[in-house]
């Protein structure tokens, strides 16, 4: 019975996953970016479908760390911060949207999950980091409290730093292939990507 309706929720999370994507697809702009857009390979932009999509939705990690960012949010919700908060901001002809875990005044948590938490894990974060910098930006806040759970522990690292208009604009407009080292590594489209590292 448990295991009916836990497999009923990833179903349905995967549905969810398609629609989401053929929504997205349905309405497709080539001026607007999400944030998640400028934190990967420009290539992978175009390159997944709304079956892999949805395969990556239900990913036992991606569960997993979906299912620690729900129970963080209900406790933080007690305490006066808003959860899965969106902004949107046009910086020359492109429109940059995000949403971020949680917000409360000035300042924004990110919640991550990771499998394993190295002791070196702002170096090999650095695409969250550089998330982070583009939300002071858009959210106008002073901090994002970068929060990583993992079975091993905790760590957190506060980012006041922000990406300007122009930094962003960089990003859009000139895309990294790939945009960090690691990407290609972690890729299912390397073996066919010209771009391979």
């Amino acid at each position: 019975m448990y295991m009916s309706i836990l497999n009923d929720w990833l179903e349905e999370r995967y549905n969810s996953a398609v629609r989401a994507y053929n929504e997205r697809l349905a309405k497709y702009d080539s001026t607007v970016y999400y944030v998640t857009d400028l934190l990967k390979c420009g290539e992978l932009r175009r390159c997944y479908t709304a079956h892999e999509i949805g395969r990556l939705s239900i990913k036992p990690p991606i569960v997993i760390g979906d299912l620690v960012h729900i129970g963080l949010q209900k406790i933080f919700e007690r305490d006066g911060w808003v959860s899965e908060v969106s902004a949107s901001k046009t910086i020359d002809n492109y429109t940059i949207r995000a949403r971020c875990d949680l917000i409360r005044d000035n300042e924004i948590i990110e919640i991550k999950y990771t499998s394993y938490l190295q002791n070196n894990i702002w170096a090999s974060r650095r695409h969250n980091i550089d998330q982070c910098k583009i939300y002071n930006n858009l959210f106008d806040t002073d901090v994002v409290h970068l929060v990583f759970f993992s079975p091993g522990g905790m760590r957190q690292i506060d980012i006041n730093e922000r990406y300007s208009d122009a930094e962003i604009l960089e990003m859009i407009e000139n895309p990294k292939y790939p945009r960090y080292s690691w990407e290609c590594k972690y890729c299912k489209f390397a073996d066919k990507c010209e771009y391979r590292r």
